[in-house]
């Protein structure tokens, strides 16, 4: 449900993701999540931890691409929902091991919940890819 430009998303795992909003999004609607592969991060290997603002989710590692400055980490959230994280390729970064079970966490006000029909005219952000169709789900009463 929309609820001042936030809603909560159900993934296919259960997890429940808040983020921004567009118009025209209601209770039981199918959704994606559109979400930059850098505001994403895996807690503790990049040497933070998350906040009261962040969602958390438990994912599984499913590939490690080197990108010479960074890595990108290619994550299965759930049976169907997948999602990649951007990790600096730096010595004090420990990187994941494929088929390992890890938190990712990202700010709510980093991600957007877009309705499936508008998958043609989403702005240029990565999507998980193909596209996951998820449920919008009620906000918690006082959840911004």
């Amino acid at each position: 449900m929309r609820t001042k430009g936030w809603a909560t998303l159900a993934l296919s795992n259960g997890s429940m993701i808040r983020g921004r909003c567009e118009n025209g999004l209601h209770a039981g609607d199918e959704a994606m999540l559109a979400l930059r592969p850098e505001r994403a991060h895996i807690p503790g290997a990049e040497g933070t931890q998350p906040t009261e603002h962040d969602n958390v989710v438990r994912a599984r590692v499913d590939e490690l691409v080197y990108c010479g400055d960074h890595h990108r980490v290619h994550l299965t959230l759930g049976s169907r929902d997948s999602i990649v994280v951007k990790v600096p390729n730096t010595q004090r970064h420990a990187l994941p091991t494929p088929g390992s079970e890890i938190d990712v966490a990202w700010r709510h006000d980093d991600c957007k919940i877009l309705a499936m029909s508008a998958r043609s005219s989403a702005p240029a952000i990565h999507v998980s890819t193909p596209p996951s169709p998820s449920i919008i789900t009620t906000a918690p009463a006082g959840a911004n």
